[in-house]
């Protein structure tokens, strides 16, 4: 009987291990900043949503980071460069671009919006852009033009 459990209890475990999130990164960066570490990390969030539709193609531009005690996510999709990116290739990608942020939850919206069409190389002609930040402090913004 036990060897009936067992199997059966393996047979169940084995499909849960299978869908683990692909988003994941198994080897985030040093620096990825941890809920409540406010302002000793090196990213000023620990959520980055990033959306932006151009002429002929929405979600040209696809970012979604989340780091937390648990864990990163993180996906980068650039249609324009043909770049679809999951987990440690995502982070690899995005680390180099997060670093050189230097704004935080109180600078303009105007100069957070500047800095991410210039780390991502948003053209000025996009029909929308669209960030969502949860900031190290806590505090949650909206951008968009």
């Amino acid at each position: 009987m036990k060897g009936v459990i067992s199997i059966f209890l393996l047979i169940i475990a084995l499909p849960l291990a299978a869908c683990a999130n692909k988003d994941e990164a198994q080897n985030q960066p040093d620096k990825a900043p941890v809920k409540g570490e406010g302002a000793n990390a090196t990213y000023p969030f620990t959520s980055f949503d990033l959306d932006v539709d151009m002429d002929g193609a929405d979600d040209a531009i696809d970012v979604s980071y989340e780091q937390d005690k648990e864990g990163t996510e993180a996906s980068y999709v650039n249609k324009t460069n043909n770049q679809n990116l999951t987990g440690d290739q995502a982070m690899n990608a995005l680390d180099e671009i997060f670093s050189s942020f230097t704004f935080n939850d109180t600078t303009p919206d105007d100069e957070v919006l500047r800095s991410v069409e210039e780390a991502f190389d948003i053209p000025k002609d996009a029909k929308s852009v669209e960030v969502d930040i949860d900031f190290t402090g806590g505090t949650e913004k909206k951008y968009s033009r």
